[in-house]
């Protein structure tokens, strides 16, 4: 058996989970269900939130991740707010934790994520999964294999749509490119027009390979992970951060004779049921893959190299935005 720690105890660490489903939202209950994990300690320095976990959950708390450490935990979950995941992150590698369970992103600041990549380097003990999810999704394992067996033809682009925020829904998608692309990074970065909205801005991406990645940023309250492969004959499309999946093919026009276009397939496409209840149950995938990281020796699928990958390319695209931002600036005045 291995020992668990939650760090921070809000919605992610157990409270988006109900009673009245069995949907594995949190990282409370994917310990609950696996065979190997016992939850030993909840960790918050708010009295209230651990009042309100101990009656949940009946598992005992403490207000500090120091007070945690000394009962020497296996796997240490962090999903503490994010101003807090660097220190956390370095404290738990500091003390040689076997596996790290570290919510997105690593850090607010790119040179703090660095160096705690670096460390973790240093170290080499510590297994390390962070949050990413959607990388463990069969609907996105789908798609990643529709681009590798050429099945849309050959991939012509890639259009995102989301909202809520880059760095907090955006950067599912900047992940998931870094999946679907095998860690390809993008020659050009390029701020589009009207990108002027600090937290949501649309931009598009070019890659070495021919490849043009565009996305909208919408400020709206509206939850959106939309993700759609073109391809020379068909497209492909992820909707609603997963819930969702379409596809087309290349046809011929019934009204215009020598011309194709697109038409909808079902072979193969899962209904929203099926994709709603695989998502109900991806968080024990990652976990899942964290045990066999460690007891493999190797680090898991998402881990602190790939999401530096979508941290730089964040980090660019504010750049991007704020240099288009100041000399749309400039021309108006």
């Amino acid at each position: 058996m291995y020992t668990a720690a939650i760090v921070g105890l809000g919605n992610i660490a157990w409270r988006y989970d109900s009673p009245d489903s069995a949907a594995c939202l949190t990282h409370y209950r994917s310990f609950q269900a696996h065979a190997k994990v016992r939850v030993l300690v909840g960790v918050d320095p708010d009295p209230s939130q651990c009042t309100a976990f101990e009656r949940s959950t009946g598992i005992a708390t403490c207000n500090s991740l120091d007070s945690a450490l000394q009962m020497h935990p296996d796997i240490v979950s962090i999903a503490s707010p994010t101003e807090f995941h660097a220190s956390h992150l370095e404290q738990c590698l500091q003390a040689q934790v076997k596996m790290i369970w570290l919510e997105k992103p690593i850090s607010p600041v790119l040179e703090d994520s660095e160096k705690l990549l670096a460390l973790q380097a240093s170290l080499g003990r510590s297994a390390v999964m962070v949050g990413y999810q959607r990388r463990y999704l069969p609907v996105y394992i789908r798609l990643k294999q529709l681009i590798q067996s050429a099945a849309l033809g050959h991939c012509t682009g890639i259009s995102l749509v989301y909202s809520r925020g880059l760095l907090t829904n955006g950067v599912h998608l900047l992940d998931l490119l870094d999946y679907l692309l095998n860690g390809e990074q993008p020659e050009a970065v390029v701020a589009l027009p009207g990108s002027s909205d600090e937290s949501n801005p649309s931009f598009l991406l070019s890659y070495a390979s021919g490849l043009v990645c565009t996305a909208l940023g919408q400020n709206i309250e509206t939850h959106s992970i939309d993700v759609s492969l073109h391809g020379s004959a068909g497209r492909a499309q992820v909707l609603h951060g997963g819930l969702s999946e379409r596809r087309e093919q290349q046809v011929d026009n019934p009204l215009y004779a020598g011309f194709s276009r697109l038409d909808w397939v079902t072979e193969g496409v899962l209904s929203s049921q099926v994709l709603s209840d695989q998502s109900a149950v991806v968080m024990p995938r990652l976990l899942d893959d964290l045990i066999t990281a460690h007891e493999l020796g190797r680090q898991p699928l998402s881990n602190l190299s790939t999401a530096m990958s979508a941290q730089h390319l964040v980090d660019r695209i504010f750049s991007a935005t704020a240099e288009r931002y100041d000399s749309d600036q400039l021309r108006a005045a």
